[in-house]
């Protein structure tokens, strides 16, 4: 789905409103907006500043990041455990990148 611009500007002006998270780019600002207006379930993003946003403005358990993602693959048996190994591994070639101590505890939890 996507938002129309004048929607888009808009919701823009709202955010940027708040001065610390006036960087939030199109794509982020897309994503909280339909969250708010198409009754989703979660917002999935891995920028920071992003994140901290919806942690302060929405309950926190709304947020997925891209590990988030594949943990709901996995729970819903879209992929299995030696597919989520290799989308890691080429998320990790394409530049994700994510504390050392965080992947390994979630590669761990699904053996």
């Amino acid at each position: 789905m996507e938002i129309s611009s004048n929607d888009y500007n808009r919701w823009k002006k709202a955010v940027v409103a708040i001065e610390k998270y006036s960087v939030l780019g199109k794509g982020e600002l897309s994503c909280i907006y339909l969250y708010m207006n198409e009754e989703l379930d979660f917002i999935c993003t891995d920028d920071k500043k992003a994140r901290n946003y919806i942690k302060e403005k929405f309950d926190e358990s709304i947020l997925k990041g891209s590990l988030g993602i594949l943990e709901i693959m996995i729970e819903e048996t879209i992929i299995n455990k030696r597919e989520l190994k290799k989308y890691v591994n080429e998320m990790k070639q394409n530049g994700f990148w994510i504390d050392k101590k965080i992947l390994d505890n979630f590669l761990n939890k699904f053996g």
